[in-house]
């Protein structure tokens, strides 16, 4: 974060575990202007307001999903064959199979009127789709995950324009497909 909004940064904390059958990510984020536009699963919810992303990729293969779930429950996957490819949104916008989100709101969604407190989110991922990657999701397979934010709030004023990001693990730059830092 910069000393610029640092006075603003909004914490978050995120859980992460497995069973035989999913995958289950849960974050809940301090947010006191709760926002997102978006309307349509699949759409581009990082431009629209807040979101939550989970990057889970194996460390042997150049495949990798994109998991992202907003506060007012819309989502959006993403499949890509390689990083080294570039992104062509009709062959990578289907659904990841069984992918489910459940949200709760700690105050209201696109009213900057009040004051809200965060919001919290609970994903499910079936590890049979992880496995399209080639990888299973399983004991003795090495995975790296990536953990981001986009948090736009009307009280960054002029100060910071757009939304704050951060991520889990931290990234030397604001670029959530810097893969080897996950």
């Amino acid at each position: 974060r910069s000393a610029v909004n640092a006075r603003y940064f909004e914490r978050g904390k995120v859980y992460f575990m497995y069973d035989d059958v999913n995958l289950y990510v849960a974050a809940y984020m301090d947010d006191r202007d709760v926002m997102q536009w978006g309307k349509e699963d699949q759409g581009n919810l990082c431009s629209t307001g807040d979101l939550f992303e989970v990057f889970l990729k194996p460390a042997d293969s150049p495949s990798y999903w994109e998991l992202w779930g907003a506060p007012n429950k819309v989502r959006t996957t993403f499949y890509y064959e390689s990083c080294s490819y570039p992104f062509v949104a009709s062959t990578q916008q289907e659904m990841m199979k069984g992918f489910k989100t459940g949200v709760k709101v700690y105050g209201t969604v696109n009213n900057n009127k009040d004051t809200d407190k965060g919001w919290s989110i609970e994903c499910v991922v079936p590890r049979s789709e992880l496995a399209k990657t080639g990888v299973p999701f399983e004991p003795g397979k090495k995975w790296t995950v990536l953990f981001a934010r986009y948090n736009y709030n009307k009280d960054f004023g002029t100060a910071h324009r757009g939304p704050q990001f951060s991520t889990y693990p931290r990234l030397p730059q604001v670029n959530y497909h810097l893969l080897p830092y996950y």
